[in-house]
């Protein structure tokens, strides 16, 4: 929720708080999302369940997850996901801030499917940017689906660009952002801070 930036309700959990963990669950609401922490690529070591129905599944997934793991994330699942988008801004010296829009998720590096712009940008050059992008025809309904809210994935990446910008942070990755009809949510970020 800081920075102008959406992100799913979810709660931290260790694998000894079985109880809290269904706790949990039920007062978010399935389906949920159970993630282990403290991986970099967690869904290639099998920490990520997504859209887990109720206890029975959560229970399973939580014995399925690598035993290394104690530490989870239990969050609501963002359904009715029209597209995933990978949205990164990046402190170049001397270019300056490059920013990344491109088909975002587990397929990322398959696609290699991204635009680059330099910031400070208007909502148009990114739409601009998000239009010549191979996924586009998702986030504008793709045969007969419902297109993603362009508005407030706009928002979400212009609430990225100023933060990273104001805090003079290296590099900010949101990868997946999840767009839906109604909104735009990222579901996994990574933030590198100024090296001394």
């Amino acid at each position: 929720e800081k920075n102008g930036v959406n992100v799913p309700n979810g709660v931290r959990c260790t694998r000894s708080d079985i109880a809290d963990m269904t706790d949990m669950a039920n007062k978010i609401g399935f389906p949920i999302t159970l993630k282990g922490l403290g991986l970099a690529h967690k869904s290639e070591v099998g920490a990520v369940k997504v859209g887990l129905q109720n206890k029975q599944e959560l229970d399973s997934a939580l014995a399925m997850m690598p035993s290394e793991i104690n530490e989870f994330l239990v969050e609501q699942t963002v359904i009715d996901v029209v597209a995933e988008i990978l949205v990164g801004i990046r402190r170049d010296a001397p270019v300056g801030w490059l920013i990344t829009l491109g088909a975002g998720g587990v397929y990322t590096e398959l696609w290699r499917d991204t635009t680059f712009l330099l910031a400070p940008v208007d909502d148009e050059q990114i739409l601009g940017s998000l239009a010549k992008l191979r996924i586009a025809p998702l986030l504008n309904g793709f045969r007969g689906k419902p297109a993603g809210n362009l508005n407030a994935l706009v928002e979400l990446i212009q609430n990225v660009i100023s933060t990273a910008m104001n805090n003079n942070l290296v590099e900010v990755e949101l990868n997946p952002v999840l767009v839906t009809p109604n909104t735009a949510v990222a579901v996994d970020a990574l933030m590198i801070a100024t090296q001394q």
